[in-house]
């Protein structure tokens, strides 16, 4: 892991770079060895999917492929996410999470 996006309205994002995504925790609940409780960068919590790793690939828009750093903005809850080896920025609306996070 490489870094922490902060702590807005309960939730903690932590980067996730050996995983290429952001873990996302609860702090109104949140203990030691607790699960997540979503993931964003990739389609579920176990599979790992590069996006965009080989010539052959296609970038999607669930996945990341070098995500270094995030920054999460509490006006408009939305988290943005390096994808550095697809030359993009990943926007995710988090306003609400459900099974499928929100992407712009």
């Amino acid at each position: 892991m490489i870094g922490i996006a902060g702590i807005r309205n309960n939730r903690l994002f932590v980067v996730d770079t050996a995983n290429e995504r952001v873990i996302v925790y609860n702090t109104t609940t949140i203990t030691n060895g607790m699960n997540a409780a979503n993931v964003l960068g990739q389609t579920n919590f176990t599979t790992v999917t590069v996006s965009g790793a080989t010539q052959a690939s296609v970038v999607g828009t669930a996945t990341t492929n070098g995500t270094y750093s995030a920054f999460y903005d509490p006006g408009s809850s939305r988290l943005f996410v390096t994808d550095g080896n697809n030359n993009r920025v990943m926007i995710f609306d988090c306003s609400a999470f459900g099974p499928t996070p929100g992407y712009d």
